[in-house]
């Protein structure tokens, strides 16, 4: 299916690359050699302000800014909007993200970063829940929506941990009332009632550094 996530990482990150040959090109511009290396199918650089929970969330002015170099994957799948179970699809996708990042190996990226940069390795996964084909649902309440997200973060945990992983952040994003999906011919229906988001992440180690 078509993805608008990575357009809208490009315009939030100074750089935003998602060509294997670019991505190589990059490596080597560093002063890293890509050859026998594995590497995800995004590279992203930016930077943000740090935030402190429980404070002021915006920094002053002049507030110095934390440079990142993100290596990222993202896969998409569709999820029973009500069930008990993570289908086959989804496992599918989320494992191959979680491969891919692990892939990423430490000693590959710690020549690329310099000290005052972060690097991470993660995984995203976008999970649009769907009611059956030819069905008519009433809309599904925030509690029952968020139920079934948070039982599918549960059983994505396990296979992220198992590779070194956590899943750092997820989110649940609902339909709007109004937003509805027809065909010709056909009732309009609440086809696609919400949208799951997980991310699993893990820190890289940067040059000179022996921490991850």
């Amino acid at each position: 299916m078509p993805s608008t996530l990575a357009l809208s990482m490009a315009m939030s990150f100074d750089l935003a690359l998602r060509d294997p040959q670019l991505i190589r090109a990059r490596v080597l511009r560093r002063g890293g050699y890509s050859a026998g290396h594995c590497w995800t199918a995004l590279w992203l650089e930016g930077s943000v302000h740090e935030y402190v929970i429980g404070c002021d969330p915006f920094p002053s002015v002049g507030t110095p800014r934390r440079k990142l170099v993100l290596l990222a994957d993202e896969r998409q799948a569709f999820l029973a909007a009500r069930g008990s179970r993570v289908g086959a699809a989804v496992h599918r996708a989320w494992t191959k993200g979680l491969d891919a990042v692990a892939g990423v190996g430490d000693d590959a990226v710690r020549g690329l970063l310099g000290e005052d940069e972060h690097g991470f390795a993660l995984n995203v996964l976008v999970l649009v829940h769907a009611w059956p084909a030819r069905a008519v649902h009433r809309r599904l309440g925030l509690e029952e929506s968020y139920r079934r997200h948070e039982s599918v973060m549960a059983e994505l945990s396990a296979p992220a941990e198992a590779k070194g992983l956590s899943v750092a952040w997820h989110a649940l994003w609902r339909l709007p009332p109004a937003m509805t999906w027809s065909e010709a011919s056909e009732r309009p229906w609440m086809k696609y009632p919400a949208v799951s988001f997980a991310t699993a992440v893990r820190p890289l180690h940067w040059r000179g550094d022996g921490r991850t």
